[in-house]
Formats: C-alpha cells, structure tokens, sequence
C-alpha cells in the first residue's frame, strides 16, 4: 500500500478502491499464490495493466463480512511497519491506535500471517488442498537463500558434463527425461502454505508427503513434469518443524546471484 503523502511514477501504477476495507482485501488476493498462479498462465516476463485488468478475482460482494474484516487485521498487521501507514492501522483498529510495535516484525511470525493470507484466498477461489498443492509446486525461485532438509533437492537441466559434478543419485542423476544435476534446495515456504491451508480445511496431515503429493494430488514427485525432490523427511508438520529450527524462514525473497541460479 502506498500511504496518502506519498508518489508514485510511471512505474508505479495504482488500483483505487472505493473504501479501505476493499484495497486491503485486494491487496491480499493479488499478492497470493492462487492469483500470481493465474498470472503466469498469461504471462511470461512484464505485467502490464492489461493482464492484471483481466485478472479474475474473488467478488468482493460474495466475500463474508467477517472474512473480509480478518483479511484486514492480517494485511494491517503485515503492511503498517511506519507512521505513514498509521492511519491504515487505526481505521482497522480503532480501539489500539499505532505504535512502532503495532505491526508484527517478528519474521516467522510475518511468514505465518502470510500463510493464513494465502490459505483465506486459496478458500476464496475455490481450491481444493489437493489443486493448492499442485499450484504451489510452480513457484520453483522460492526459499533458495534458506537451508535445505536433508535430502530435499531441485532439479536443474544438465548434460553428459554433469557426471564429473559429483555422484551419481547424490549430486546428478540420469533418466529417461535426460540428465540432472541435484541441487539442495529448501521448500520451506511451499510446505508452511500446504500445512496452513490444510489445517484450515480440517484436512489430514500427510506424514508421507512424497506419497501424498502422487496419490492424492496427482503429482508425481519422481515424474516428468516435477523438478523436486522430497528427502529424508517426508511428514509435514515434522518438515516445517525441522526447517524453522533450522534457521529457515518462509516467504523470505530470494537475492540474485550465479550462485541461485536454476
């Protein structure tokens, strides 16, 4: 959000809404996986407006009040981190008006918040945990600066060169796809979403993840079409346990670099 002192130029284009509680509900929706997946079904490199004016969203009108009144407090806590979104943060709390302290800085807390957001939305658009799942697995840039599980690898396109890179089953592997090479790889972000939308939707935690992933959703970890690996650790709530203590956290943006590459 972009406070009322502030401008924006060219490069930064702006949605206006009709009153608060819409904007901070819109700005849920698209910063979500379930929109930004929608997206790149259209797109390859820029956004312009007029993808995101064909974007298709959750209706505002058909959002319950007290969905969309938790949707607020979530983005309020997330967004109001300075005094020029103070008024933002008094309109949805009026009963605690801003501090420094008012929003939560704590970074697993903010991921945690996140994961709620997205679950709400992922809900919104009718998703079921197993097509959440599956959209999640399409985010293959995230959590590459945080420490991997063991065992838990991202597949990169290689070639005959990648057997002097290491071992073979270890650092590259051969199939019918072709070769590639084995890199670590935290899924950290993607296993917090997974956990948070199924504990919203009462659903049962897999301890077999791998297993979950081609029985339930229909996407084969060891298959074509995926570039993970599920390591040592297969049960969920254990692989989010584990990476946090770890010093892994979620929805952290990965920085540039030769060394993320793949």
């Amino acid at each position: 959000m972009i406070g009322p002192d502030n401008l924006g130029g060219n490069k930064v284009p702006c949605l206006m809404t009709d009153s608060l509680e819409q904007s901070l509900v819109l700005l849920a929706i698209l910063c979500s996986f379930s929109s930004d997946s929608l997206m790149r079904l259209r797109i390859s490199t820029n956004l312009t407006w007029n993808f995101l004016s064909n974007l298709a969203v959750p209706k505002y009108t058909d959002i319950p009040e007290d969905t969309r009144q938790k949707i607020c407090q979530l983005a309020a806590k997330l967004n109001c981190t300075t005094p020029e979104l103070a008024e933002v943060w008094n309109a949805v709390f009026p009963d605690s008006p801003w501090t420094y302290s008012s929003a939560e800085r704590n970074l697993w807390k903010r991921a945690e918040i996140r994961a709620r957001l997205d679950a709400i939305v992922a809900e919104l658009y009718g998703l079921t945990v197993e097509e959440y799942a599956v959209i999640l697995t399409g985010f293959p840039l995230l959590d590459r600066d945080q420490p991997p599980l063991s065992g838990d690898v991202f597949l990169t396109e290689g070639n005959e060169a990648s057997k002097n890179k290491g071992e073979e089953g270890k650092d590259w592997i051969e199939t019918e796809w072709g070769f590639f090479e084995l890199r670590p790889r935290s899924f950290i972000t993607r296993d917090l979403a997974l956990l948070t939308y199924m504990q919203r939707k009462e659903c049962p935690v897999p301890q077999k993840l791998d297993e979950w992933y081609r029985d339930k959703a229909g996407f084969n970890p060891e298959g074509s079409l995926s570039r993970f690996r599920i390591g040592d650790i297969k049960d969920l709530i254990e692989r989010v346990e584990t990476a946090k203590k770890n010093g892994a956290v979620p929805y952290i943006p990965t920085t540039r670099g030769e060394e993320n590459a793949g």
